[in-house]
């Protein structure tokens, strides 16, 4: 948790986001090693509302190059529970096509419309979206049980 090198990119990454406003998809790829060990959860929630969407929408323009990235998207559903879902972090992933991030997408999808039909068209946008025409078997599926 004190390491040097840890808040030294953390840092970087800050004075890099406040200079630019956005963290390039390059710079993530450069931190990809740190956000698989880093708290960037912590340093994330440290954030204001508004640069911690960019950060977050910046990961997930990241997620298909980025194996750390993906599992921190996983980790974070994980930890974070319906937060994860009710923050919205799920439309940052609508261009992320990985295997590991559409089963997360999907097991959101399956539990069924009483997740609330908000969270789960959104959920459904951003599945849609990642999966692109490898959606339609799973949206006949989701269209035959549900009336919506």
């Amino acid at each position: 948790m004190n390491d040097p090198t840890l808040f030294q990119t953390q840092a970087t990454a800050a004075r890099h986001w406040r200079t630019n406003s956005v963290i390039s998809t390059a710079g993530i790829s450069a931190y990809s090693t740190e956000i698989t060990t880093a708290p960037a959860s912590t340093w994330l929630s440290g954030l204001q509302s508004d640069e911690q969407a960019k950060a977050v929408r910046a990961l997930g323009d990241a997620c298909n190059d980025s194996e750390p990235i993906q599992q921190f998207f996983i980790s974070q559903a994980e930890s974070m529970g319906d937060e994860f879902w009710n923050q919205r972090w799920y439309r940052a992933l609508g261009a992320c096509s990985a295997d590991a991030i559409q089963g997360l997408l999907w097991a959101e999808l399956d539990k069924g419309i009483d997740i609330g039909r908000s969270r789960f068209f959104g959920v459904l946008e951003a599945y849609s979206r990642s999966a692109g025409i490898g959606a339609l078997p799973k949206l006949a599926e989701l269209a035959g049980r549900n009336d919506d």
